[in-house]
């Protein structure tokens, strides 16, 4: 069970390499060998850890918000020291989201993070990000409409 733990965590480490780029398949890998892992007396620390930073990694590059949110409220259910680690990829996602000009995306993301069951820091960001990309998205949908009148 350990080896096949391992190999499915290596299969879903390999789906992330973005050589393959197929985040969607890296999940149900990394949901195996973290079971594995996570359910086994002193289950290795590490290998919880890392398991769940690529968990929460597949479900953000593959766009699977609810399910990001969901994995990571389990987490942190868990173990509330996960707070930061989940709540630090949701946050580096969205800032990713964002320098990419990939707005409806980080503001779908920010949505879903909202439910998190965290306080102080994180859900802060999350407010002031939410507000910071709403207040970019408006002023580009009327740009949009005044082309849409001009080019008409």
């Amino acid at each position: 069970a350990e080896t096949l733990a391992s190999v499915q965590q290596e299969i879903g480490a390999l789906y992330l390499d973005p050589k393959i780029d197929k985040p969607d398949q890296a999940v149900p890998y990394l949901l195996g060998a973290l079971n594995y892992w996570g359910g086994k007396a002193g289950g290795g620390v590490v290998n919880v850890n890392t398991l769940q930073d690529l968990c929460m990694r597949a479900y953000l590059r593959s766009k699977q918000y609810k399910e990001a949110v969901q994995f990571a409220a389990g987490q942190i259910q868990k173990n509330p020291q996960n707070t930061d680690a989940m709540g630090g990829a949701i946050l580096q996602e969205v800032n990713r989201l964002n320098r990419a000009n990939q707005l409806q995306p980080a503001l779908d993301l920010l949505t879903e993070a909202k439910t998190l069951p965290i306080k102080g820091f994180y859900q802060d960001q999350f407010m002031e990000l939410v507000k910071d990309i709403q207040g970019r998205i408006v002023p580009m949908l009327w740009i949009y409409d005044w082309w849409m009148v001009v080019d008409a």
